[in-house]
């Protein structure tokens, strides 16, 4: 079996302390769990025998957070597994204690404590685990970023450093999330797992502009543009036209920068409208609000459109989900 140090060459990190503690599962239940908490998996342990680890996890609304600690092992998403039917998701990992190799589309991501990597579970993957670790992995429904598949495709098995200030603010909730996993469950859930999906989508949309040229400059338009996005997604009248003038740039200037990202502004617009009404449906705080008030709150008029819209981005209705478990 591949291990970590055969992979890239170089010497077994040092184990982590702590990664096995009372209650560790033995590497069967270990193994049923993973997939159980994610999407099937192959797992390979060093040492069958002497293997011991851990998976806690909870869901909040859509996304699954699960702390994980183990023995050195290999974890494998392979093509015969992703065959199986299964919904597409993104998985966000948190390198909390050893060393990790992440591999996936060609490329490889070595993550050191306080490292962030995503990937994607529609191809194949691989980590490799050489000592004792533990890590943070959220996994999340691919359709709850609006990012093309092309822009994702970019930052797969990328690593984000933890010395960088916006991944650290992303890891840094990540971790408090599964420090407390015991305690999230209730009207709380969704509102979290809102956050969490709006931090990773921040960090991967500056990530795609600082790959671009000139992405200091187009970076900074950017955060504006979607600013004024924000402050005025319940504007039904929120126009390219109008986006374009609040940012004193042409309507030109404002698709191509879109453009240059693989989507457009009309699709962003769109997808943060919706994510902004799931967040609603599923809050008990507007539960006195009605689909279509809620609608409306965002920017939608038309009441079927709308219906129509969410159910292609989330594969349900409005009305149900309201009454999806939290």
């Amino acid at each position: 079996m591949s291990s970590l140090s055969s992979l890239t060459g170089l010497p077994r990190s040092t184990p982590a302390e702590g990664a096995c503690r009372p209650g560790a599962d033995d590497f069967a239940t270990f193994a049923l769990a993973a997939s159980a908490a994610f999407v099937p998996l192959t797992v390979r342990p060093r040492d069958p025998d002497a293997f011991c680890g851990r998976i806690r996890s909870a869901r909040l609304d859509e996304v699954r957070v699960a702390d994980v600690g183990a023995e050195p092992l290999v974890v494998q998403r392979t093509e015969e597994l992703i065959a199986r039917p299964a919904a597409e998701s993104i998985k966000v990992s948190l390198q909390r204690e050893g060393t990790a190799l992440l591999v996936q589309d060609g490329r490889e991501a070595l993550l050191r404590p306080g490292d962030l990597a995503v990937y994607e579970t529609s191809r194949p993957y691989t980590i490799a685990h050489d000592g004792r670790f533990r890590t943070v992995v959220a996994m999340l429904p691919s359709a709850l970023v609006p990012l093309a598949p092309e822009q994702l495709a970019r930052l797969t098995a990328v690593r984000f450093s933890g010395d960088d200030a916006l991944a650290r603010i992303v890891s840094g909730f990540l971790g408090q999330l599964a420090d407390g996993l015991d305690r999230l469950n209730g009207p709380a859930a969704p509102r979290l797992a809102f956050t969490l999906t709006d931090l990773l989508t921040t960090l991967l949309t500056d990530a795609l502009h600082e790959r671009g040229h000139d992405g200091n400059r187009r970076r900074a338009l950017l955060a504006r543009v979607t600013a004024t996005i924000e402050e005025r997604l319940g504007d039904p009248d929120l126009t390219p036209a109008v986006i374009a003038r609040a940012n004193h740039i042409s309507v030109r200037q404002l698709y191509a920068l879109f453009h240059e990202s693989g989507g457009t502004v009309g699709s962003w617009v769109r997808a943060r409208r919706l994510d902004h009404c799931r967040r609603d449906l599923v809050d008990p705080l507007c539960a006195d609000l009605t689909v279509s008030a809620i609608a409306r709150r965002w920017g939608f008029t038309d009441a079927s459109h709308f219906s129509q819209l969410f159910r292609e981005r989330y594969g349900h209705t409005p009305r149900q989900a309201r009454r999806l478990p939290g």
